[in-house]
């Protein structure tokens, strides 16, 4: 077959043949800040010649043009706004100082769309919010620095491994489907998530002046609107361990105004759909009287409020859940030991005004402590409130000690969260659970904290003549197994032995219920009773 003669100038056809190389690929849908900076250029093709008509070569890319804009980068879920989230971890030595994690993911800043680059240490994080073309940029740049990376989508967790230069390629090591991928968030500034959201109505917060009728929070009740929510955050938490099936009986000591009584009615029957009984106890008429016309008018049904004190008080049945909350002083102590001889299912007690042993505090090396009025007054609540923790774990609860609200808006910010224990249940390297004698508190205690004196043994036995005589322990179980027990003994008496505290009004409490005395007093070492009469 004879080669045709070269075209002259006047043959050739007129449209170009086709190429039969690849284009280039076209950009589609780019952001606006792309097609600014990077202006379209026109590409000229040679002239064809006689041995190039069948093959003209393609274009290389332009030098401009970044690898990892190509058609298969991994990366492009993330840089077209999808629900993505990259992360860069191992970092090479060539990274940022003290730099241990990178992530990238897009947000939503005064309208319009970014990407947060947050560069975490050990202590920080540190965010950007940048354009695409800028976010792409500097993500190239960290990913050289980074060993591994794995980008998260909706359905996909992918395993990348990153380009060590420039010029090279993500390269995708493994995709692993996921199946319930966590929420991740739209915007720039999420909005926090409570049981009683801002901007919705709120009738009884409306009615005592929390809220408007449009839902709006008045700024000067914004500390309430917080306390409120973050109580039924903490009330949400023991849900869980309350009976189901049944009305939830609540009882309320000290309930003063009822913020929190009609905020845990209104979200107990209202978006959780619980039948309750609630009751609110307070010593003065004119409180219960205006709390009895509010719950009137909103017609909170299962809400009662009596006036009265907390012994003189008896529920109608099984209590799950006792709240008192800046009880002044031992009227903590007697809120908690009601419900204790309730066996009530959870208590949450916010203390306050814990004066009682205040003057009782001494010891050696404590002089310059003491000596300073508000000092002695911190030192007393926390001494106070941890015999509460320790006593409520010997009866029977599981006890925690955490921040009820921030202290700008109170100094009375922790809370005791106790729930009773199952069956089943058992502390952490203590053992199997067993039911405790009432002479067993003391006699555990007093094999773990013998002294050599013989003085512990004594108030074993004293201990043991008490209980025997106080009545039989209630019908509690299980309480702490021995271990567990003797160990709580052990610290409580320490405790108390290091600050010179006698029977707190919480344990004589106990005792008139019928417990036995559950803290053993250690003898005062010879140093400290010297100390102390200086």
């Amino acid at each position: 077959m004879t080669n045709p003669s070269p075209a002259s100038p006047d043959s050739r056809p007129s449209q170009p043949p086709q190429p039969l190389a690849p284009t280039p690929p076209t950009h589609t849908g780019d952001s606006a800040d792309a097609s600014a900076q990077a202006p379209a250029q026109q590409l000229e093709l040679p002239a064809p010649t006689d041995d190039s008509l069948t093959s003209i070569p393609s274009p290389a890319p332009p030098p401009s043009e970044p690898e990892d804009e190509r058609r298969d980068d991994p990366l492009e879920p993330l840089f077209r706004g999808r629900q993505a989230r990259l992360v860069l971890t191992d970092p090479l030595p060539s990274a940022p100082p003290g730099i241990r994690r990178v992530t990238c993911e897009p947000v939503v800043v005064r309208g319009e769309p970014h990407w947060q680059i947050a560069l975490f240490t050990a202590t920080q994080a540190t965010h950007r919010n940048l354009t695409r073309r800028a976010a792409r940029t500097e993500i190239f740049r960290l990913a050289t620095q980074f060993r591994q990376a794995q980008l998260h989508t909706s359905t996909l967790r992918v395993t990348l491994k990153p380009p060590r230069q420039r010029g090279q390629l993500w390269r995708t090591l493994r995709q692993d489907p996921i199946v319930a991928p966590p929420p991740l968030p739209a915007t720039h500034n999420r909005q926090p998530r409570h049981p009683l959201p801002e901007g919705t109505p709120c009738p009884f917060l409306v009615e005592i002046g929390v809220m408007t009728p449009e839902g709006q929070v008045r700024s000067a009740r914004q500390a309430k609107f917080r306390q409120v929510n973050r109580f039924l955050e903490l009330v949400h938490d023991l849900l869980a361990e309350l009976p189901q099936g049944r009305p939830l009986r609540v009882v309320d000591f000290g309930c003063g105004k009822s913020y929190l009584t009609f905020a845990l009615h209104h979200w107990l029957t209202g978006p959780l759909g619980r039948e309750v009984e609630i009751t609110g106890l307070d010593l003065r008429a004119d409180v219960i009287a205006d709390c009895r016309q509010i719950a009137a008018r909103l017609g909170c049904a299962g809400l009662k409020f009596e006036q009265g004190t907390i012994a003189g008080f008896q529920p109608s049945g099984p209590v799950d859940l006792v709240v008192a909350l800046h009880a002044c002083d031992t009227a903590t102590d007697d809120a908690l030991a009601q419900a204790i001889g309730w066996q009530a299912g959870a208590i949450l007690a916010v203390p306050c005004c814990q004066h009682e042993l205040a003057p009782q505090l001494a010891g050696p090396g404590l002089a310059a402590l003491l000596r300073h009025g508000i000092l002695r007054e911190r030192l007393a609540a926390l001494a106070t409130d941890a015999l509460r923790a320790g006593v409520l774990e010997l009866v029977g609860y599981s006890t925690q000690v955490i921040e009820f609200i921030d202290l700008e808006h109170t100094a009375k910010n922790l809370l005791l969260r106790a729930r009773r224990r199952s069956p089943r249940e058992t502390p952490p390297n203590s053992g199997t659970p067993t039911a405790v004698a009432p002479t067993t508190v003391a006699q555990t205690a007093g094999a773990q904290t013998d002294t050599g004196t013989g003085a512990t043994a004594a108030s074993a036995t004293a201990t043991s003549e008490q209980g025997a005589q106080g009545g039989e322990l209630p019908a509690f179980e299980p309480a702490l197994p021995p271990a567990a027990l003797a160990s709580r003994v052990a610290e409580l008496a320490a405790l108390k032995a290091t600050f010179q505290l006698g029977t707190t009004h919480l344990e004589n409490r106990l005792t008139q219920l019928g417990w036995p005395a559950l803290i053993p007093a250690l003898p005062v070492p010879p140093a400290v009773s010297a100390t102390a009469s200086h």
